[in-house]
């Protein structure tokens, strides 16, 4: 099945390009560090203890980079991209609600036995952990107006949709996900001060009023919320987090440079952890248990390269401020949850608001009819001297 995931997105990037061709193109170090990795991922399974669940899961994250890659140079400009992945956030986020509406017991389910149920995606498959993430970049695509233009240019449906990414991030029961989107969205909200500032100042009065009225009747429940099921040392060990953590770093001490093997080096190679313990809760330790000191710089290196090209690019406001964020709440929960190392719907929306900024060039095709063109951000201009 890995190999699968990891062929199939690569086999879409082949007929892709032989349909269409790319309309920008341009690399750098981002780009050059991400394949890093996933090269020495792949390397990896030379001295991992399980040679084909290394070499397989390798693929699958090569697969999914290469088709980040190249789905960012069919946009033509950064900000189309942005607005195409937005889009994408708020379709997943839909899907969703209708799931949960009809198929409640698919998408509502229990982690662990005992423990509270958590929301997750049926179709497509998203966890409950990413599924926040992308609840928190709906509701700041909502207040930036980042998406389609049904959704954004329509107040109605812009409320609607918001009560329903809410009610989907309350039902993640992520906390982490909850605390950190609380003040993504804020920030993504008061920059609207400016523009719409009596909407801004009586959203915050009305919000301290609810807290101050609700607050001492609901604090139980809240509470209860959440604990999400779990006792004083669970909550006091970050859902065992610690313990995994302490566990990994001893045996990451073995192969401190080349780490122990992707994807298996955590998933057999540590001592004391359970069979099903499938991620480590932290993308940095999970990376340097994998992949080593060498594979963990090339994936910081990527996440810091894109970032800076991000904050340089030359974007529209609010699809960069919304690029920003979604990149800020990605850095936050990727030291207690699984993000870029691994593929998964966390690694394609970080990873993508990475590289979107990265192919400003557009592509001047022989066979294109009119004058040519040159893309910066949205602004298209004629070349000089061309007919």
């Amino acid at each position: 099945m890995d190999l699968f995931r990891g062929l199939a997105p690569i086999a879409c990037v082949v007929l892709a390009r032989a349909f269409a061709r790319p309309l920008r193109h341009g690399n750098g170090l981002a780009e050059a560090s991400l394949i890093s990795f996933c090269l020495i991922a792949g390397l990896s399974s030379v001295w991992s203890d399980s040679f084909t669940a290394t070499a397989f899961k390798a693929i699958q994250m090569t697969g999914a980079a290469l088709a980040v890659l190249y789905l960012v140079r069919y946009y033509p400009s950064s900000d189309r991209a942005v607005q195409g992945l937005a889009t994408a956030c708020h379709g997943l986020l839909i899907a969703t609600g209708i799931q949960w509406a009809f198929f409640p017991a698919n998408v509502y389910v229990s982690e662990e036995i005992g423990l509270a149920p958590r929301l997750g995606s049926s179709i497509p498959q998203v966890s409950a952990n990413p599924l926040a993430f992308v609840a928190v970049a709906g509701l700041a695509g909502l207040l930036l107006r980042v998406g389609p233009r049904l959704i954004t240019n329509s107040t109605l449906v812009t409320i609607s949709l918001g009560g329903l990414y809410v009610a989907e991030l309350i039902g993640t029961r992520t906390r982490s996900g909850i605390a950190v989107g609380i003040l993504m969205v804020a920030v993504a909200f008061f920059s609207l001060a400016n523009r719409r500032a009596a909407l801004v100042l009586n959203t915050v009065l009305a919000i301290l009023i609810t807290l101050v009225w609700l607050g001492p009747r609901y604090s139980d429940s809240v509470r209860t919320y959440l604990t999400r099921g779990q006792d004083r040392q669970a909550l006091s060990t970050l859902t065992g987090r610690t313990n995994i953590w302490g566990r990994a770093i001893d045996a990451w001490q073995d192969d401190k440079l080349l780490g122990l093997g992707y994807f298996y080096g955590h998933r057999a190679s540590i001592p004391g952890l359970p069979p099903t313990q499938s991620n480590l809760d932290s993308t940095w330790i999970e990376a340097l248990v994998d992949v080593g000191v060498v594979g963990a710089a090339a994936l910081a290196l990527f996440f810091a390269s894109g970032f800076v090209r991000l904050l340089r690019g030359d974007m529209e406001r609010d699809a960069k401020l919304w690029s920003v964020l979604v990149g800020l709440y990605g850095l936050a929960i990727s030291f207690v949850n699984p993000t870029i190392q691994a593929p998964g719907g966390a690694m394609v929306l970080l990873a993508f608001v990475l590289l979107a900024n990265g192919a400003g060039r557009r592509i001047d095709w022989p066979l294109e009819r009119g004058p040519r063109v040159v893309a910066s951000g949205d602004a298209r201009a004629p070349v000089p001297g061309s007919s």
